[in-house]
């Protein structure tokens, strides 16, 4: 069952002007490095004009949901889980 966390975390990210694609590369959660292995899904919803980015990513074998508000440019972790107990 996953973690309902909500927390501001610190994220590392690239983008790719060439594909036109951005990615979080890095979490820091709690003063842990956690390297993203892989990107799930992204998605975008509205609160109002403020426009949000849903990112699901794994770090070897723990998976997280980061929240990207663009309007104040601030990261925060969603849901944490363990690969192994999806």
């Amino acid at each position: 069952m996953p973690l309902l966390i909500n927390e501001p975390v610190s994220v590392t990210m690239m983008y790719n002007h060439m594909q036109k694609k951005t990615a979080p590369l890095e979490l820091i959660w709690r003063n842990r490095h956690y390297p993203i292995t892989k990107v799930g899904l992204h998605h975008t919803y509205k609160q109002g004009q403020k426009l949000n980015h849903v990112f699901s990513v794994v770090s070897k074998d723990i998976f997280f949901e980061l929240i990207f508000d663009a309007e104040n440019l601030t990261w925060k972790m969603t849901k944490s889980d363990s690969l192994s107990a999806i």
